[in-house]
């Protein structure tokens, strides 16, 4: 065949298509799936989007390759802080800096002027500098003269910048909030009179984003450029010109609308005369124009009098995500706590007040049982909105808030629920197309509700999968809801109709998408073969080796290589941690003696992703396991899926992988609160709780589509992570060991950490040692956890009695080091942790209430209080020395690599 019909390039490569896109990627499932398509049908693809932490980074999706492009705001910064515009612009300060510097001089006139005054005052009374020397009668009218013209000066210098500033501040808020006559005004002056609607002057991004992208697309020179939204029609259209005149062949350009510009209702009417007119000046300059939906492309073409009519992509689900299946596909009722039997409504997708999402928490209360989840990937203001609508109406109980997943999981994520909800309020783009959550809640196999926006409205009567409501109306809603759950299946009998999801599937715009390439550019390259991942396991070890990190909390992950060397000879184990930037000692409480290999990280190399492409691949090559703590990634935080890109890039190479809880990653603040009734998360609306929440809920996110082991470091979190193993907290007991006997002095020596855990109370406790001490009864010393070794252990032998945590229901690393030193401990331990203990934990049990009461007993039954300390050490030699941790993790150290599933 030749190069026409093959697609083969000068120099042997494939057909090049770059995609361009202003936003992080990340998000954007219509575009990734887009580049994964056609790099699939044999594209050499490249998809560019804004980079979030200023570098330039690189990753792929689907055989496309990514690149995230550094587009510092420089011009727009210039035009918006630098150049002031109309008469308040003019008379105040050019910028932040111009006003600081006439601050410091306005002040230092009034200074000036201050002293000269003086002076003057001083020669005309004949005083100070001047006694004795007593002026003439011209000399005192000048002086009289001199001191109203400096006073004069001085109120005149300070009146330009009491103007000035008043100028500036109404300057930038008028700009920032002008009159909505105003801004209707400068929107129809702009629209009317200024070319392309005027966005040149008041959309400087663009400039910005143009002068960034434009390099990277000048050196790629594809043969089509696919411009994503209307922010890279322009920039698209102009370096489609640039590379056609270079390389002599045509480089072609799609502009994909994803909504409509006058519908959008955030924009400013400055910003839709811009936009609409930079649509306006380029939708004519491209080959082809690509939209989400019919009805949007019939308005297209009317408007912009197009010669054809655009072709429509619509956002739905690959069927293959609908057939996904098996243990590590996330399940949206397991991830928020709810069970099979309870109805669900889910809604997906952003949170904002235009959703209608307060709509559907409002009608929870004409619908007493059933339980609404938002599936939402950031907690934001207005998020908490609609927490407290749910609060107002009192259905906190029933709205819970659950995490996004990764794209090609959303449909099994979702396929737990009863109902999808779709609440949207009545705007223009609500009206246009079936959004892609529509798509997804009907390969999740849902039945939909839907308020009554045009298409959806349509669509959901003439299928016959759901009900339709009035927006807005919470009671319209609840009375669908009741009709959907009264016969939910004959609403997803339409699912089983055969073609009716392969109709609307993505599989079916792959096709669109591949035959639209073709025409324009008369390529058509050979699709690429499937590729399968490397078998997990290729990799052979002649021992196993296991990194552990980043967060090392309380040195238990050194803690915990130590003892992977010290009870398992054949294995080898790595520290990596993330520290401080003056960290150059050892931190305070490590061990001394021989230490497992352990990698310091100083933050800004955290950051770069060059480091992190590198310790990706020397983890990859030296290890045969992974243990990561909490869900941070092990190399670093330059992009946000960080911990995704791991686990992948550490399965591919054959690598186990595993994650290690920590009380503030994996406690549940509803169960705690049903366990524990002097629990830190008593109050569920307190930022604490909800904060704790957040976190346990991201956690069952990501537990709900990991394979791999997941252990926790104290007992009491088995509670809330039922599946985990415990690996518990290690130390060296001879390192903590005490020769001094217990109760010798007068009174007992009682300690409490006064860097205890943030959840703990101190008040409380402190009040009862206080007046124990007052008293006569202990006396009490305010200890310092956070010593180094030696001197902590000097501490806690001491003393005779250790105060540990009340509030928590568990017990801490300074209670192991305690017990080991033999000293006695006391402190709250839940009955479900003690109770799973196979040997009896020597905690003293006490709550913050009951405090004074037992320690008044300890001291008045010495033999008890002796025989609790005695108990100590045999305890953690069962559990604490390491050995134990060793034994757990020789199995994770020798599992097959088939578990890793």
């Amino acid at each position: 065949m030749g190069a026409e019909e093959t697609g083969a390039r000068p120099g042997g490569r494939r057909p090049r298509a770059v995609m361009i896109v202003m936003n992080h990627i990340t998000g954007d499932s219509r575009v990734q799936k887009i580049a994964a398509s056609m790099a699939k049908a044999g594209w050499d693809v490249y998809l560019l989007g804004r980079s979030a932490t200023g570098l330039r980074e690189t990753s792929t999706i689907g055989g496309a390759k990514v690149i995230w492009v550094p587009a510092p705001m420089n011009f727009a910064r210039y035009r918006k802080e630098l150049t002031r515009r109309g008469v308040l612009g003019r008379i105040g300060f050019r910028h932040a800096g111009d006003e600081r510097a006439d601050r410091v001089y306005t002040r230092f006139v009034r200074r000036d002027t201050q002293a000269e005054l003086y002076w003057i005052r001083d020669e005309l009374r004949a005083e100070g500098l001047f006694a004795g020397r007593r002026p003439g009668p011209l000399r005192r009218t000048r002086l009289r003269v001199r001191a109203r013209y400096l006073r004069g000066v001085e109120f005149a210098i300070r009146a330009r910048h009491a103007g000035k500033r008043w100028a500036t501040r109404l300057h930038e808020r008028f700009r920032r909030e002008p009159p909505p006559l105003w801004a209707r005004l400068r929107g129809f002056a702009f629209r009317t009179f200024w070319r392309g609607g005027g966005w040149r002057r008041t959309q400087p991004q663009f400039i910005d984003w143009d002068w960034a992208f434009s390099q990277e697309i000048d050196q790629l020179q594809p043969d089509i450029i696919h411009a994503h939204d209307i922010t890279t029609i322009g920039l698209a259209a102009r370096a489609a010109r640039r590379v056609s005149a270079v390389t002599r062949r045509p480089c072609k350009v799609i502009y994909d609308a994803h909504e409509l510009i006058t519908g959008v209702q955030t924009y400013t009417p400055e910003m839709r005369a811009a936009y609409t007119g930079l649509e306006a000046e380029y939708i004519h300059r491209v080959d082809r124009v690509l939209t989400v939906s019919p009805t949007l492309a019939r308005i297209l073409k009317d408007t912009y009098r197009l010669r054809e009519l655009p072709a429509v992509v619509t956002n739905c689900p690959p069927l293959a995500n609908s057939q996904a299946s098996g243990p590590g596909m996330p399940n949206l009722r397991r991830t928020v706590g709810l069970p099979d039997d309870v109805p669900v409504l889910v809604y997906s997708g952003w949170v904002n007040h235009d959703r209608g999402i307060h709509t559907m928490v409002e009608a929870l209360q004409y619908l007493p049982g059933v339980h609404a989840v938002v599936v939402a990937n950031i907690r934001n203001h207005r998020l908490e909105a609609v927490e407290a609508v749910a609060e107002r109406c009192g259905v906190t109980d029933r709205f819970h808030v659950a995490p996004y997943v990764r794209t090609d999981q959303v449909v099994p994520y979702l396929s737990s629920a009863t109902i999808g909800m779709i609440p949207l309020l009545r705007v223009p783009n609500h009206e246009l197309s079936l959004i892609t959550k529509y798509y997804e809640y009907m390969h999740a196999r849902l039945p939909i509700v839907v308020s009554d926006v045009k298409t959806m409205s349509e669509f959901t009567r003439a299928t016959g999968n759901g009900e339709v409501f009035t927006a807005g109306d919470p009671r319209s809603l609840a009375e669908a809801v009741k009709k959907v759950l009264a016969d939910r299946d004959r609403y997803t009998a339409v699912y089983d109709r055969p073609g009716f999801l392969e109709e609307h599937c993505w599989e079916r715009q792959e096709k669109v998408l591949v035959e639209l390439y073709s025409e324009l550019t008369g390529l058509r390259p050979e699709p690429l073969p499937p590729t399968r991942p490397a078998p997990a396991g290729r990799k052979r070890y002649d021992k196993p080796s296991l990194v552990i990190g980043p967060r090392d909390v309380g040195g238990q992950a050194e803690e915990w290589c130590r003892s992977v060397e010290r009870f398992l000879p054949e294995a080898r184990a790595e520290v990596i941690t993330l520290e401080p930037v003056d960290h150059e000692a050892p931190e305070a409480g490590e061990e001394p003696g021989p230490a497992p290999r352990r990698q310091r990280i100083q933050p800004r190399t955290w950051r770069e992703p060059e480091w992190a492409a590198e310790q990706r691949q020397h983890i990859g090559e030296t290890y045969s396991h992974v243990l990561f703590e909490g869900l941070h990634a092990i190399t670093g935080e330059s992009t946000d899926n960080a911990l995704e890109q791991d686990l992948l890039a550490f399965r591919l190479e054959g690598l186990h992988t595993g994650i290690v809880l920590h009380p503030e990653d994996a406690i549940d603040p509803r169960l705690h609160r049903e366990l524990h009734a002097d629990s830190p998360f008593a109050d569920a609306g307190a930022p604490t709780a909800r904060a704790q929440l957040d976190r346990y809920l991201k956690l069952r996110g990501f537990l709900s589509t990991f394979s791999g082991p997941v252990f926790v470091t104290t007992p009491d979190l088995l509670d809330h992570v039922p599946d985990a193993r415990w690996l518990p907290l290690s130390i060296d007991p001879q390192r903590w060991r005490s020769g001094r006997e217990l109760f010798t002095a007068d009174r007992p020596v009682v300690v409490y950490p006064a860097t205890t855990n943030p959840l703990e109370d101190r008040a409380e406790v402190e009040t009862v040692l206080r007046q124990l001490d007052a008293e006569g009864r202990i006396e009490y010393r305010p200890l310092l956890d956070t010593l180094p070794a030696e001197e902590l252990a000097e501490q806690l032998a001491s003393a005779d009695i250790v105060l540990d945590e009340f509030r928590t229901g568990s017990y801490s690393l300074l209670a192991v080091k305690a017990m080991a030193a033999g000293r006695v401990v006391v402190g709250h331990v839940g009955e479900t942790t003690r109770a799973r203990l196979l040997h009896r934990l020597p905690i003293v049990e006490a709550t913050r209430s009951c405090l004074l009461d037992a320690l008044v007993a300890l001291a008045d039954d010495l033999p008890r209080a002796r025989s609790a300390a005695a108990a100590g050490p045999a305890f953690v030699a069962r559990h604490h020395d390491g050995s134990a941790a060793a034994q757990v993790l020789a199995e994770f150290l020798t599992q097959q690599a088939s578990a890793e599933g």
